[in-house]
């Protein structure tokens, strides 16, 4: 076997760089002395028998690929982390629902059209949602098997176990193992980090984030992160995260919650996917439910686009086209009150422009597309103590409508 050119150095005797936490500052560090037994003896030695000493090294010809897992169409993989992120009230909560529907029934749906190749349990930490008043009857509209949505409640861990539950803890970890999931969630993150860690220090949630995905890889489940957006109005994309920038960089999946311009959808964007082409972002609007006598809200698949969070947020509203809807729905509410679905038309006129308080130029805009869709039509006519004018009237398909 060739020796390797590599090995022409002794690696332990390499000067190394390391980032001071948080502060952005390089740093030398002072090189290791190689062990008496290696010293000066590296360039000599196989790879097996360097790894057979200790030393950790791979070469990718020796390396079998393999696929991770896909759940949720693609959003999540096994073994990985992914975060969720989203302002209060942007649905993340009905989102999650619908990602325990398809796991736990094994079905396709508008949200998720690639069905799971298995169905399994969903495990969810909570940390703000009630279990009796929110989860389970958010769950049941969901139309998710019940049976494999298990919970741990912070607050009745607490009651039982004399102490908060936080990650890294042995006693929640052996509890996470024997649910059996297929997917962890934990919402929200915040809620379940052990007081040696805090939220912005890198070095510190690395920590954490390594542990947790470690977990993952061995026990073969997905990891779901659910954080809260920052308040920033311009931002988008990364850099609506709260905290270390470390959530983004370990998780392997990010998706961005928010609302349209307009405030009439929900989205669901598809930042960034190690694994593949990023999905296309969803669309949904929400409608209330009763359950059991209890009400809650469901999701609604509205539609997918390819639209990402930087296109939501950089969004200019849509003043204009709203006033002129406003216009049109006033003109047509008028001729449809009046005697025979007709008026004059400059009296038309002065009657929605008091109304909706707009220009004349709006106003022509509007009347003058109410028009070429046929929806109304000018004409002149003789009309009583008038004489002939001008008239506008709705045209038949509009007044049967």
């Amino acid at each position: 076997m060739e020796k390797n050119d590599i090995f022409n150095t002794n690696l332990l005797q390499l000067p190394m760089k390391a980032q001071v936490a948080d502060e952005g500052v390089v740093q030398d560090i002072a090189p290791v002395a190689a062990p008496a037994d290696l010293a000066g003896g590296v360039a000599e030695l196989e790879l097996d028998a360097l790894n057979q000493r200790g030393v950790v090294l791979q070469r990718l010809s020796d390396v079998t690929p393999k696929n991770h897992e896909m759940l949720a169409s693609g959003r999540l993989q096994c073994g990985e982390i992914t975060l969720l992120c989203g302002d209060g009230g942007v649905g993340k909560g009905q989102f999650v629902a619908q990602i325990a529907r398809s796991l736990t029934m094994g079905e396709a749906t508008g949200v998720f059209p690639q069905a799971p190749n298995r169905t399994g349990n969903v495990v969810i930490l909570a940390g703000e949602d009630p279990i009796d008043a929110v989860l389970c009857p958010r769950m049941a509209a969901a139309g998710a098997d019940l049976g494999k949505v298990v919970v741990i409640d912070s607050d009745v861990y607490y009651k039982k176990k004399g102490k908060m539950p936080y990650l890294g803890d042995p006693d929640l970890v052996n509890w996470i193992i024997a649910a059996n999931p297929l997917v962890l969630v934990i919402d929200p993150l915040q809620a379940f980090l052990p007081n040696s860690a805090n939220m912005n220090n890198r070095q510190q949630m690395r920590k954490v984030l390594q542990d947790l995905r470690m977990l993952a890889q061995q026990q073969g489940f997905a990891i779901l992160l659910v954080t809260h957006t920052n308040k920033n109005p311009s931002a988008f994309g990364r850099k609506r995260l709260n905290g270390s920038g470390e959530l983004w960089d370990t998780a392997r999946s990010v998706l961005i919650m928010g609302h349209t311009r307009d405030g009439s959808k929900s989205y669901v964007s598809h930042e960034k996917s190690s694994y593949g082409v990023p999905a296309d972002t969803i669309l949904f609007t929400t409608e209330t439910v009763e359950v059991r006598g209890i009400k809650t809200v469901r999701l609604k698949f509205d539609s997918t686009s390819d639209w990402k969070d930087e296109d939501f947020c950089r969004e200019k509203p849509d003043n204009k086209g709203r006033k002129y809807a406003e216009v049109q729905r006033e003109i047509l509410r008028t001729l449809n009150a009046a005697p025979g679905n007709r008026m004059v038309s400059k009296e038309l006129q002065r009657l929605v422009l008091e109304k909706t308080g707009c220009s004349e130029s709006t106003y022509n805009h509007a009347r003058s597309a109410l028009s070429n869709e046929d929806l109304i039509k000018n004409v002149r006519q003789s009309v009583p103590e008038v004489g002939v004018c001008g008239v506008t009237a709705l045209t038949w398909s509009a007044a049967v409508a």
